[in-house]
């Protein structure tokens, strides 16, 4: 079915676009640890067969990833960088 291939395309065009921020991470900060990858909501949350499909080809491609079981709260993620942020103005 058409909605099934959409799906299928979704968690694709989501690896692939993970394994693009690594790879600038990479290129243009020199990390070359594996950085943890988190998710939240949406399709991935929502869509058992865009979330198998999301870890089992981030998985393929990059096996030592650690990527989150369970979605994370967005708001976490905009606390942790305003903090960083903050932290750096008193530096």
């Amino acid at each position: 079915p058409v909605a099934v291939g959409v799906l299928q395309q979704a968690a694709a065009d989501l690896v692939v676009f993970v394994l693009l921020v690594r790879e600038k991470l990479r290129r243009k900060h020199g990390i070359t640890v594996e950085v943890p990858v988190a998710w939240t909501g949406g399709v991935v949350e929502g869509m058992t067969l865009v979330r198998e499909a999301f870890f089992a080809g981030l998985h393929a491609a990059a096996p030592e990833m650690p990527v989150a079981s369970e979605s994370a709260v967005s708001l976490n993620g905009a606390l942790w960088r305003a903090k960083r942020l903050a932290d750096a103005e008193k530096a």
